[in-house]
């Protein structure tokens, strides 16, 4: 059904016991809005504030004393729950004056490198223009694991896990040269309860 709009309806006011609202609107019986029509020829920015305050605070009393309904927080966390984010499957990266696509299954890691982020591959390592926290975002974190402040490793590339001093891990990844990627002592904790090592 769509939403039922009436004009001229009294409803409880904030400041007021019955207020006349230029516009109501009901979905499926559930109140969703009281609107109040004012000119604003010759008022003040003051004015004007208060009376949006006014208005916001006159709806949420309307809504606290209308039919018990899901509240905000609780619709706003099923559309998350619901929501399924999409990563991305390919990435772009520079090989000398050319963007090669690359697909994120083919990075071992990423790692800061003299304040640029590389894609490192079984062939070498390729620029790219994201940050470690912009790759975050964009990867899913099901594959992709923030190893160290400086590096995001792929966990299916990671053959093994070496202890190191001082509580720390390598990563021995597989790659024919078994490169090793630092894993810090916080991500270590995290990666463990992660894995159940």
């Amino acid at each position: 059904p769509e939403p039922a709009m009436n004009s001229a309806t009294a409803l409880p006011g904030f400041y007021r016991a019955t207020k006349d609202w230029d516009v109501v609107v009901v979905a499926r019986g559930t109140f969703v809005a009281a609107v109040e029509l004012k000119s604003q020829v010759g008022s003040f920015g003051n004015n004007f504030n208060n009376r949006v305050e006014e208005a916001v605070g006159r709806v949420r009393s309307r809504l606290a004393t209308a039919h018990p309904g899901p509240d905000l927080e609780s619709v706003l966390r099923r559309l998350e729950e619901q929501q399924q984010k999409v990563y991305v499957t390919q990435i772009p990266v520079h090989s000398g004056k050319r963007i090669l696509i690359l697909p994120v299954s083919d990075v071992l890691w990423f790692a800061i490198e003299y304040r640029l982020v590389y894609a490192h591959t079984n062939e070498r390592a390729f620029m790219t223009n994201y940050t470690l926290r912009e790759l975050e975002e964009r990867l899913d974190p099901a594959l992709f694991f923030r190893a160290h402040k400086s590096s995001l490793v792929n966990l299916r590339h990671v053959r093994e896990i070496v202890p190191w001093f001082g509580g720390r891990y390598k990563l021995v990844m597989r790659n024919q040269a078994g490169s090793e990627v630092a894993l810090s002592r916080t991500q270590a904790r995290a990666l463990r309860g992660r894995l159940r090592w």
